[in-house]
């Protein structure tokens, strides 16, 4: 659904901002 909205290259770049956020967000709150 989103391949057809959004081009790949679009979509890599917001998924992996949105899986560093999510990812970095429990990083900082355990240190």
């Amino acid at each position: 659904m989103i391949d057809m909205v959004v081009p790949r290259s679009e979509q890599h770049e917001k998924l992996g901002s949105v899986l560093a956020m999510l990812m970095n967000k429990p990083a900082a709150q355990a240190s």
